[in-house]
């Protein structure tokens, strides 16, 4: 997409949803960005996936950030991190359409993974692959190296398009549905947002506590080798062990196997 009005064409246009992400130069989120994929989830001649890549560049205009911050429409997958990198723009993404790995954890919790590779294989039985002739029930990216950040984004934003229908039947069917879209969605942004703004302290507060719990904890281990009649590293569980059942006498609970 070389030019704002073609990228802002395909973002304003409301029919279809817009798989959306970032390349960074470094950390996702905190680094800065090198380019933006966007993906309606149509498929090519050859039966890749259409991908439209744009420079970073574009998010000067200020037609682009205006677009990208009042769409409704747009996929992502973990979108707090592309949401992040943007707010640090000026571009605040106010209605995210949906986020794939939000979705994919509320439906499974007990997987752990929700990036997109994972995602294509679990809910699109897709498995991501780089050549440019890939089998039959694979996605095909061409991409010199897949291990690139611009390879990353053209898979979140593939993936994250064409799992969202998958994702939210699924939520639907598990009655989660309305939790996602009334609390989980709108977090993505808020937590994006805290971890753009950060936290304000209190140093000296802060320098108080530590002061007063050192000297809590100074005092109770006085209180224990007062007790024991010799001092040790009250952080030594063998050490404890050692006084209380060998130099104490003290008889260890019997286990006992519960139902």
């Amino acid at each position: 997409v070389g030019t704002s009005a073609a990228f802002c064409a395909l973002i304003d246009d409301r029919s279809h949803r817009v798989g959306f992400a970032i390349a960074w130069t470094g950390e996702p989120g905190r680094s800065k960005i090198s380019e933006i994929v966007v993906s309606t989830g149509s498929t090519g001649a050859d039966g890749s996936i259409d991908c439209f890549t744009a420079q970073a560049s574009l998010l000067d205009d200020d037609r682009v950030r205006a677009s990208i911050a009042e769409a409704t429409n747009l996929v992502m997958n973990d979108g707090r991190n592309v949401m992040r990198g943007l707010l640090a723009l000026g571009v605040d993404v106010a209605s995210l359409g949906f986020d794939t790995a939000i979705a994919a954890y509320l439906v499974e919790a007990e997987s752990g993974s929700y990036g997109a590779h994972e995602i294509a294989r679990r809910w699109l039985r897709l498995r991501v692959e780089v050549p440019s002739a890939a089998p039959e029930g694979e996605l095909n990216f061409d991409a010199d190296d897949s291990g690139s950040a611009l390879y990353e984004a053209l898979v979140s934003a593939a993936v994250a398009v064409l799992a969202e229908p998958v994702l939210r039947a699924a939520l639907d069917e598990v009655k989660l549905l309305e939790l996602y879209l009334a609390t989980e969605l709108p977090l993505v942004r808020v937590l994006a947002k805290m971890e753009h703004a950060g936290i304000g302290i209190d140093r000296q507060r802060l320098v108080e506590l530590e002061r007063d719990l050192r000297t809590k904890s100074k005092a109770r281990a006085d209180l224990l080798h007062r007790l024991a009649g010799r001092e040790f590293n009250v952080n030594s569980p063998k050490q404890i062990t050692r006084i209380l059942f060998e130099e104490r006498g003290l008889t260890s609970g019997k286990k006992t196997k519960t139902k």
